[in-house]
C-alpha cells in the first residue's frame, strides 16, 4: 500500500498528471506509430493504478472514462470489421451491443433522461412458491438443460462435423472452419431421356450461392426445389443429381455429395445423411 500524500501535494500531482495526459495526447495525435501507442497505453495503465492507490480522484476519473470509451470503441470497431469480412450473420451486432453490460447499472435511465428511483427498497420477504412459480422455474430449468445438451447432438453423427455439418448449428462451433465449394445440378427425366444442367449461380444471389454450395442440407433443399420446378413444367418424376466439390480449411478439393444419389428421393431429417461423401482427412489432403 502506497503512503497517502498531503491534500495540497495530492492536488498538485493530480493536476500535473492531467496536463501531462493532455500533452501526451497532442504528441500522440501528431505522431502515432503502433509501438508508441501501445507503450503509451501501458504507461496510462500504470498511471491509473498509481493514481488510484494515492487517491487522486480527478486523474482516476479521467482515466476510467478514457479506458471505458477506448475499450468500447475497440469492441465496436473489431466486430464491425469482423462482420464486414466474414459471413457470420448477426453475431457482430449482438456482441457489440452486449458490451453495454459493463456500463453502470443505471445507464439506460441516464441515457433516456429518466430519474433513478430514490426510495429505499423494502427488505425481501420469503414466501412459499405457488404452482405457477414452480412451473416457471421448471420450464426455466428445462430450457437451460436443453441449451447445454442440444449442442452435443453432433456426437451422434459420424465424420467431421465441420464437413458434414450434421449437428453443426447451435453446437458452439464458432470460427472453426473456412469452407469453399462449387455445385451444379443435373436434372434427368428418365422416361423421355431429357437432361438439363442447372447452374445455381445464375439463380441465386452471390451470398446465397456461396452458402448453399458448402452446406449439404441447403444443397438438398435446392434439389427439391428443382424437382418441384420441373414437376410444374410437366415432368413429374425427374431425378436430381448434384456435382458438388468443397474444400475444408485449406485441404484439397473433394466431392461433397455422392453424384450417383438422386437427391429428389432423399428427405431432410435427423437421420444420418449417407449421401455425404466422407472427408479425406489424410496427410496428403491436408498438405494440399
Amino acid at each position: 500500500m502506497l503512503p497517502q500524500l498531503p491534500v495540497l501535494a495530492m492536488d498538485l500531482v493530480d493536476t500535473t498528471l492531467v496536463w501531462l495526459l493532455l500533452w501526451a495526447g497532442i504528441v500522440w495525435l501528431r505522431s502515432n506509430p503502433a509501438r508508441v501507442a501501445l507503450i503509451g497505453l501501458a504507461m496510462l495503465g500504470v498511471v491509473y493504478l498509481v493514481a488510484r492507490q494515492l487517491g487522486l480522484v480527478l486523474m482516476t476519473w479521467i482515466l476510467q472514462g478514457f479506458f471505458a470509451v477506448s475499450v468500447l470503441v475497440a469492441v465496436v470497431v473489431f466486430h464491425t470489421l469482423t462482420g464486414a469480412l466474414l459471413p457470420i450473420g448477426v453475431f457482430p451486432i449482438v456482441m457489440a451491443l452486449s458490451a453495454t453490460i459493463f456500463f453502470e447499472p443505471d445507464w439506460p435511465r441516464r441515457f433516456i433522461g429518466s430519474p433513478s428511483p430514490t426510495e429505499e427498497a423494502s427488505p425481501p420477504v420469503s414466501t412459499p412458491l405457488d404452482l405457477w412459480q414452480k412451473l416457471g422455474f421448471a420450464l426455466l430449468g428445462a430450457h437451460f438443460v436443453f441449451q447445454l445438451a442440444f449442442p452435443w447432438r453432433q456426437l451422434a453423427y459420424p465424420g467431421n462435423v465441420c464437413w458434414t455439418e450434421q449437428g453443426f448449428r447451435f453446437s458452439w462451433h464458432v470460427m472453426l472452419m473456412e469452407k469453399t465449394g462449387q455445385v451444379d445440378f443435373r436434372v434427368v427425366d428418365e422416361p423421355s431421356g431429357k437432361r438439363w444442367v442447372v447452374y445455381p449461380r445464375e439463380r441465386l444471389s452471390p451470398i446465397q450461392h456461396r452458402m448453399m454450395s458448402t452446406q449439404p442440407d441447403m444443397i438438398l433443399s435446392f434439389a427439391h426445389h428443382l424437382h418441384d420446378e420441373w414437376k410444374a413444367k410437366g415432368y413429374p418424376d425427374v431425378a436430381v443429381y448434384a456435382d458438388a466439390w468443397a474444400s475444408l480449411n485449406g485441404r484439397r478439393r473433394q466431392r461433397l455429395i455422392d453424384p450417383a444419389v438422386d437427391l429428389a428421393r432423399e428427405e431432410e431429417g435427423w437421420a444420418n445423411k449417407t449421401w455425404i461423401v466422407p472427408l479425406e482427412d489424410t496427410a496428403e489432403a491436408r498438405r494440399e
